[in-house]
């Protein structure tokens, strides 16, 4: 029986320490029964998982890898990495919301892939995926909650709210007069 994966290295290539010798086969999960959120992850099945990166379950024992199909949507510069991302929709324009390690956050507009900053740097502490959630109100706000003092953030595609200021859907119907310069 021959081994129809057998797959010989190019000539002159250099071997990598990092990946295990012989040839590749395929990695079986014989009897995975689906994704268990449920729990903590010491509590999931052996034969359960508790986060699957990169592929999708499509019933039982069936996975399909979810491959990259294009350019990356977001690329860093300078020294911010990305700590923390999730995905939510303005009307019907989706978007990736980067949350960076020094507390500045991103929005990507994943159909056209621009990127613009909607929080400066130091507006999210410790951000992680641990510390922030992210979250649809209907179609017209984001909800960004971290956990700090006062880490509840409204984000409208335009105008991210941030505590202590203007809810965003407050009227103001007399801006007043007789001020001596306009109030903030």
């Amino acid at each position: 029986m021959s081994d129809a994966f057998q797959v010989n290295p190019p000539t002159g290539e250099q071997e990598n320490p990092y990946v295990p010798a012989g040839s590749p086969k395929p990695l079986i999960f014989e009897e995975f029964a689906g994704i268990n959120t449920s729990t903590t992850r010491p509590g999931v099945a052996d034969n359960q998982a508790w986060w699957i990166d990169g592929f999708m379950p499509i019933g039982r024992r069936f996975l399909r890898t979810m491959p990259d199909v294009g350019a990356p949507i977001h690329q860093e510069s300078g020294s911010a990495t990305i700590a923390f991302f999730a995905f939510g929709n303005i009307g019907t324009t989706p978007y990736c919301i980067v949350f960076h390690n020094d507390g500045s956050l991103h929005a990507i507009n994943t159909i056209t892939l621009v990127a613009q900053t909607i929080a400066p740097a130091g507006t999210i502490t410790n951000p992680s995926r641990t510390n922030q959630g992210l979250s649809q109100w209907g179609s017209t706000y984001i909800l960004i909650v971290s956990n700090q003092t006062n880490g509840y953030f409204v984000w409208d595609g335009s105008v991210f709210y941030q505590p202590g200021s203007v809810s965003p859907i407050i009227t103001i119907t007399n801006g007043g007069t007789g001020y001596t310069s306009p109030p903030t």
